[in-house]
């Protein structure tokens, strides 16, 4: 039995978790959009320095080697998982397109507010581990930000969920699931060790193994987020009043009435289908009540 076949994994009905609520809009839109307005934001908010364009948003929401060492920073550790770099749009195009594609099987089967948990707790491991790896082996890089890690997490549960699901490999290169899961965990294995440039391939690799013990294991570390994480509720548009009225079923039900009769004048009965003489059926019941 999978994981997204136990009870406990099942869609809730409350609206108290984060972002999306009870609302129509499924939680991998509401990432998206997230993730887009940041982007925005950096775009809107970035400047030339020394030929480089730099953006305060980034320098904001990312996380340093030294991130560890300043506890007043730790919540930069699931921040730079919703930014991106400003000079390269593709960078979140291509993350946000990896979530929308295989996102919202994930979501669909164990509901928005434990995929929203899933898929920060990837964000929040991927960045630990890339901070604890620059404190034992050195300050590497000046900063990581993106959201790779939680895609990784997403495709090898979507791969380990739907195995046998026919995926395209590069658009046009059709295979299964399990295939495309073993080549993405290939390929960054390899450039973990290779010149990778400034691909942090470690944290795919740890959200990688974090979807793939999630499904195997039911390794749910979401209590490493924010207490209450799963109370936050995002405003909502006030709900639309509907008001009672009594009389507009038999008011419709008339107007139909009118209109079946005046058919039958000019056509005949024959020409009247089978829901039309029940309307009519129903229409002489309630004029006899009325007659009563």
């Amino acid at each position: 039995m999978g994981l997204y076949d136990r009870s406990y994994y099942r869609e809730e009905q409350s609206g108290s978790f984060l972002f999306s609520g009870s609302s129509g809009r499924s939680m991998v839109t509401t990432l998206i959009i997230v993730n887009a307005a940041v982007f925005i934001a950096d775009a809107l908010f970035a400047k030339q320095v020394n030929g480089q364009l730099v953006s305060s948003v980034t320098d904001f929401l990312l996380v340093r080697p030294d991130t560890l060492r300043t506890p007043w920073y730790w919540w930069r550790i699931l921040t730079a998982g919703f930014s991106h770099d400003p000079s390269n749009i593709w960078h979140v195009v291509g993350n946000m397109f990896m979530l929308f594609v295989f996102g919202r099987d994930v979501e669909g089967s164990l509901g928005k507010s434990r995929f929203c948990g899933f898929y920060l707790t990837a964000i929040v491991l991927g960045n630990l581990g890339w901070c604890l790896r620059q404190e034992v082996f050195g300050y590497t890089a000046s900063g990581l930000l993106g959201a790779s890690g939680a895609v990784s997490a997403v495709v090898i549960l979507f791969a380990m969920m739907f195995p046998n699901r026919t995926v395209l490999f590069m658009m046009f290169l059709p295979m299964k699931a399990w295939v495309l899961g073993v080549l993405y965990v290939v390929f960054d294995a390899v450039s973990a060790f290779g010149a990778s440039g400034n691909v942090a391939n470690d944290v795919h690799l740890i959200g990688a193994a974090y979807g793939f013990l999630y499904y195997r294991h039911a390794w749910d570390l979401s209590f490493l987020l924010p207490a209450n994480w799963s109370q936050f509720k995002w405003p909502r548009r006030r709900t639309k009043l509907k008001l009672h009225d009594p009389d507009a079923k038999i008011r419709k039900l008339d107007e139909q009435a009118d209109q079946i009769l005046q058919k039958l004048h000019r056509d005949g009965e024959s020409s009247l289908s089978k829901k039309e003489r029940k309307i009519l059926e129903e229409y002489s019941r309630r004029m006899q009540q009325k007659l009563r």
